[in-house]
C-alpha cells in the first residue's frame, strides 16, 4: 500500500529533514524531497555518545520572532523545538570531530524557518476550505503513523513512533499538532488540488521514459572474462617470493600466449602460471563492469568478442593475457515494468508543482516577514 502523503509529511519533520514537497519545485524537488527509508532499529542504538554543544549559544542569533505570516508569529521556541534533531547530529558530528560553525548554524535555522513558514502559509489555504487543524486530529493521525511505523520494525526490535520521536529530541504533543496541520493540507491537496491537474496517461508517462532512458537502468555492460597474470618483482601486490624480472616476466607472458593460440587449454594454462587467486578456476574474473579493472585491463576485455584471446596487456600488477567469455549489454527495466509507478510519480509531481505555484502566489498576496532571511538576522543582533 502506498504511504500517505501526511505519513511522509510527518516522518521527515520527525526526522528533523527538509519537507522537500512544500519547499521545492520541479526537478530540485524530486532529488531533494526523496522519501525517506527509516530503520527504526537503527534509531539510536551502536551509535557514540552525542558530544555537549552549547546551543543556547549557538542558537543566540535566532530573534525572539522568528517569522510573522499575515497575524500569525513563528516564536523562537518553536523553531529551536523543531531544530532538535538537527542539535543531535551536530552532536554526532562533534563527536565524531567535526563540529559546525555559525555559518552552518544560520543555514540549518533558515532552512527549518523557511519550511515553518510554508506550513503555515498551507494550513491557512487548506483551512479555509476543509476545517482548521484540531487536537482530535492530531491524536487520530498519530495513532494512524504508529500502526504505519510499526510495521517497519524489524522483528525483535522494539521501537515505537513515539520512542523514535523522543530519540530526535522531539516532543511527541507538538508532533501530533504538526501531524494535525499536515493532514489538513492533505485533505485540501485531494479536494481542491487534484482536481486542477490533469491526469498522466500512459502515452505523457512512455514519452518520459523515452527520454529518461538512463533513469531506468537495471543493469550496466558486463562482460565476463578470464586471464593469466605473470608478475614481476616490484609489480603493484606482487607476492614476496616473486624474484623475476620485469623483461623475464613479458617474454614469459609473450611465450605462454604463442602456446595458447598454437591450441593450448587456455584455463590449463592459467592454473598453472598465473600468478592470480583466480588461478584455481581457469583464469575466471566473472562478470565485471567498466571502471572495475585497471583501464587497460578494461579496453581490451570490452574491445573483445566472445572467445577472442589480447595480445599481451601490461597493468601495474604485471602482464595479463586476456579472454573475453561473454558479454551482457546495458539493460533497461521495459517500460511496462515501470509504468504504473511511473504515471504515480509524475501525476505526484504535477500535483506538487500545482501546489508550489498555489503556494508561492499566496506568500506574495500575504505580509510575510522573515527575520532570518540574508541580513536581517544580523540587523537584529
Amino acid at each position: 500500500m502506498k504511504k500517505s502523503f501526511v505519513f511522509k509529511m510527518a516522518m521527515t519533520l520527525a526526522l528533523g529533514v527538509s519537507v522537500g514537497l512544500c519547499a521545492q519545485d520541479g526537478k530540485k524537488a524530486a532529488k531533494k524531497g526523496q522519501t525517506i527509508s527509516i530503520n527504526p532499529a537503527e534509531m539510536g542504538g551502536g551509535m557514540p555518545a552525542p558530544k555537549e554543544i552549547d546551543f543556547a549559544k549557538a542558537w543566540s542569533f535566532i530573534p525572539a520572532v522568528v517569522a510573522t505570516v499575515g497575524d500569525q508569529k513563528i516564536t523562537k521556541e518553536e523553531l529551536v523545538k523543531s531544530l532538535k534533531p538537527m542539535e543531535r547530529q551536530a552532536s554526532m558530528m562533534a563527536q565524531m570531530g567535526r563540529e559546525m560553525g555559525p555559518a552552518e548554524y544560520k543555514k540549518m535555522a533558515k532552512m527549518m524557518a523557511d519550511e515553518l513558514v510554508d506550513i503555515y502559509v498551507l494550513v491557512d489555504l487548506a483551512s479555509k476550505s476543509v476545517g482548521k487543524p484540531t487536537k482530535e486530529l492530531g491524536e487520530q493521525k498519530f495513532k494512524e503513523l504508529s500502526a504505519e511505523f510499526a510495521k517497519q520494525v524489524p522483528p525483535g526490535q522494539k521501537m515505537t513512533l513515539e520512542d523514535m520521536i523522543k530519540k530526535q529530541g522531539l516532543n511527541p504533543e507538538d508532533e501530533k499538532v504538526r501531524m494535525a496541520q499536515i493532514a489538513v493540507i492533505e485533505k485540501w491537496i485531494e479536494k481542491d488540488i487534484k482536481p486542477q491537474v490533469k491526469a498522466v496517461d500512459a502515452a505523457e508517462a512512455k514519452a518520459f521514459y523515452d527520454g529518461n532512458k538512463e533513469m531506468f537502468l537495471k543493469g550496466p555492460e558486463k562482460v565476463r572474462a578470464s586471464h593469466i597474470l605473470i608478475s614481476y618483482k616490484g609489480a603493484t601486490r606482487a607476492k614476496e617470493d616473486v624474484t623475476i624480472s620485469k623483461d623475464d616476466a613479458k617474454k614469459k607472458a609473450e611465450e605462454l600466449l604463442k602456446e595458447i593460440k598454437g591450441g593450448a587449454d587456455f584455463a590449463a594454462v592459467a592454473k598453472k602460471n598465473s600468478a592470480c587467486p583466480s588461478a584455481e578456476k581457469g583464469g575466471d574474473l566473472d562478470y565485471f563492469g567498466k571502471g572495475q579493472m585497471t583501464p587497460e585491463f578494461e579496453k581490451a576485455a570490452f574491445g573483445m568478442k566472445n572467445g577472442e584471446v589480447s595480445d599481451v596487456v601490461e597493468t601495474p600488477f604485471g602482464f595479463h593475457i586476456i579472454k573475453t567469455t561473454d558479454h551482457k549489454t546495458v539493460e533497461y527495466a521495459t517500460f511496462d515494468e515501470v509504468k504504473a509507478k511511473l504515471i504515480d510519480q509524475l501525476q505526484t509531481k504535477k500535483e506538487m508543482e500545482k501546489l508550489n505555484d498555489i503556494k508561492t502566489a499566496e506568500k506574495a498576496k500575504m505580509n510575510i516577514v522573515n527575520s532570518l532571511d540574508d541580513g536581517k538576522a544580523e540587523a537584529k543582533k
